[in-house]
């Protein structure tokens, strides 16, 4: 994975998220030391207080929506959007809670949704708004999306049963 990259030419800018280091801290948090660089440039500066560090669980990371508008950049403190036009960013709230690991996103007609091990996030980017799901007695295990719906199982932490839940896309804007 080292010396893998992300990378989007879109409305007439580069964007490319190198990985560049492994960092194992007290063996319990995984998590890629990367460079952000756009139009050739080092751009660290995206990141809060210079922390250029994503989370580990790169697997069903989406670096770019369909759309070739935004990018998503899983910083592991404060994970942020790159409008790639105009070059602004937003960072993402951070939760109350602790979200757990990172397992994923989707971007999905004009939505970003970000799945963690226990909290679901999505940003309306037409409306600029979101909406939070925190699942403190399930921790979610894996999660498929199909064209209408994305599905997840759940397990619930203290009786150790699973269960199955969906989001529906159909009445989502495009």
């Amino acid at each position: 994975m080292l010396n893998e990259f992300f990378e989007l030419n879109a409305n007439g800018n580069n964007f490319k998220l190198i990985i560049k280091e492994y960092e194992d801290e007290y063996n319990s948090t995984e998590r890629w030391i990367v460079d952000l660089f756009i139009n050739d440039e080092l751009s660290n500066h995206y990141f809060k207080n210079d922390w250029n560090k994503i989370h580990f669980n790169v697997s069903k990371f989406t670096f770019v929506d369909k759309s070739n508008n935004y990018i998503l950049i899983p910083a592991e403190r404060s994970m942020f959007i790159i409008n790639t036009l105009t070059l602004n960013y937003f960072l993402l709230p951070e939760t109350k809670e602790t979200p757990g690991k990172f397992l994923g996103n989707i971007f999905k007609n004009n939505r970003l949704i970000i799945l963690f091990s226990f909290y679901i996030f999505i940003y309306d980017f037409n409306t600029e708004t979101y909406e939070e799901y925190l699942y403190p007695y399930h921790k979610i295990i894996d999660f498929k999306q199909f064209d209408n719906k994305l599905v997840f199982s759940l397990l619930n932490t203290t009786t150790k049963e699973f269960k199955t839940e969906h989001i529906d896309f159909l009445n989502w804007g495009s």
